[in-house]
């Protein structure tokens, strides 16, 4: 899937809001399609993302929204590619009405055209993350209530006193509910360590066919060395529990050990053995699917619990010396479990692996400032990450940041400028200087039109010296201002006072 225009008629302060994806200038190489939205704070990112969401949702559902839209993108390899508009409009005494269009590369006549939605030609998945709040996403990612499909029982257990008995037990006819998948999937910030096992299974299963995973310089950046196994503790009811995904994993397992009700599941991933990490892909489709299953196991079933209680996962720190490795540091034993780290050292390898596990195709991928509380050598490399973990799969990422370090690593064409007008009204400014390469200073100033890079108070004080022109206080001022454009005009200025003076 990929972007080409999301217009937004009347949505808060998003009013006559043109947003337009498929511009001229882009810089990708891949099957995916990668767009960051940028602006100050209250610029609108997040309730742009959040209006794409509550299209999405009500697309899925068969319902409208409270504003109207136009949205287009395309599906499918470009090859076979089809065109999709659809657009929501209150023509008709105030009344919503969705249209749907949609041609196919080469074909001048359309493949379907009509007020209809159908639902073959929308985007597979709307997947979330975001670093902010995620109580709006989850009102709209909630998952349909199954009490709305439970089925009515057959006439010859209702016949039965025993058998009408059983089935009028709490939770029994729960059991035999209908499942109801959301469409929508909010990654939260509580499944950190489900993301982080998911993602690095990814790395695991690929670091035998390539000389390091895409994840070990994330790994070294804690001093670990690998994911060297993980176990998962169920709740397991007969009757009322879910229990495919836990019959596909328990002959995966190193080791099943039973007390009661409690099942826990453990795994050794040997050093350099890519099979059980694959197998375990393999056995759920990908790794976004795998973390989908696991995620809804975690919520509360009909056992009153969740099915899925725990994950644990164990890293294996890196040594300094290989001689070490007989010695165990006191306090300090060779494999830790990820929630022994501190929460930044757990943020940053989750968000991380993340990256590696969106391996869905034909999805719209919304990330809500990803790279918060990274420091700024972890923000030059988010741009990396998504190109060679996810630009081989055909989907639109659509990110908003505040890291002028990230949007250097694009072009000019793939960043949105988000401005509020004088009456308080979000606009876009989409013709902006070159981006891809520029000093991160350059951009801040040129995009957010935040002056001369540094901190306000560096910046008037130097600027006040300069206006000064004293000679002395220059020459002592030279040697303690950082490198930059700063320095470059004490320096010029020093000279200038020298020539003056003979």
């Amino acid at each position: 899937m990929k972007l080409d225009r999301f217009y937004i008629r009347n949505h808060l302060l998003l009013q006559d809001l043109d947003l337009r994806f498929n511009r001229p200038g882009r810089l990708e190489q891949g099957d995916y399609a990668l767009d960051f939205l940028v602006g100050l704070n209250g610029s609108g990112k997040s309730t742009i993302l959040r209006s794409l969401g509550q299209v999405y949702a009500a697309l899925r559902t068969d319902q409208t929204t409270t504003f109207d839209y136009t949205l287009e993108y395309r599906l499918g390899e470009t090859e076979r590619e089809q065109k999709v508009t659809i657009r929501q409009t209150r023509e008709i005494d105030g009344i919503p009405v969705r249209h749907m269009t949609v041609t196919r590369e080469g074909s001048s006549k359309p493949a379907y055209d009509a007020d209809a939605i159908d639902q073959n030609y929308l985007p597979d998945q709307l997947v979330v993350y975001t670093t902010g709040s995620e109580e709006a996403w989850e009102k709209l990612s909630a998952r349909p209530s199954q009490m709305a499909s439970i089925k009515a029982a057959k006439d010859e257990t209702l016949a039965d006193p025993r058998q009408r008995s059983l089935v009028e037990l709490p939770g029994a006819q729960l059991a035999e509910a209908e499942k109801q998948d959301s469409q929508i999937l909010l990654i939260r910030n509580s499944r950190l360590p489900t993301i982080a096992l998911c993602g690095f299974l990814v790395h695991q299963a690929t670091v035998q066919s390539t000389a390091q995973g895409p994840l070990q310089p994330v790994l070294e950046a804690v001093g670990m060395q690998r994911l060297a196994g993980f176990s998962l503790l169920f709740h397991i009811h007969p009757i009322l529990s879910p229990l495919d995904t836990f019959d596909r994993l328990k002959p995966l397992a190193t080791r099943h050990i039973q007390q009661g009700a409690r099942h826990l599941l453990v795994f050794n991933l040997p050093n350099g053995d890519a099979s059980l990490p694959q197998k375990l892909l393999d056995a759920f489709t990908g790794s976004l699917a795998l973390f989908q299953e696991l995620d809804a196991l975690q919520e509360v079933a009909q056992t009153g619990l969740p099915t899925l209680q725990q994950v644990n996962l164990f890293f294996e720190r890196s040594l300094a010396k290989p001689e070490d490795a007989a010695e165990e540091t006191p306090g300090m034993p060779r494999l830790l479990l990820f929630n022994w780290l501190s929460d930044g050292e757990q943020s940053f390898l989750a968000r991380m692996a993340l990256m590696a596990m969106l391996d869905t195709e034909d999805s719209l991928i919304l990330l809500d400032e990803p790279e918060v509380h990274f420091n700024d050598y972890w923000k030059r490399e988010i741009v990396n990450l998504l190109a060679t973990l996810t630009g081989h799969y055909p989907n639109q990422l659509l990110v908003t940041t505040h890291s002028m370090i990230v949007i250097s690593d694009v072009t000019a064409s793939q960043v949105l400028l988000l401005v509020k007008g004088d009456d308080g009204r979000v606009q876009v400014i989409d013709t902006l200087a070159p981006t891809f390469g520029a000093d991160p200073g350059e951009i801040m100033n040129d995009l957010l039109g935040t002056g001369r890079p540094g901190g306000v108070y560096s910046r008037d004080y130097l600027k006040d010296a300069l206006k000064r022109g004293d000679l002395a206080e220059l020459t002592e001022l030279v040697e303690i201002t950082g490198p930059g454009y700063w320095r470059f005009r004490i320096r010029a200025r020093i000279e200038e006072l020298h020539a003056a003076s003979h």
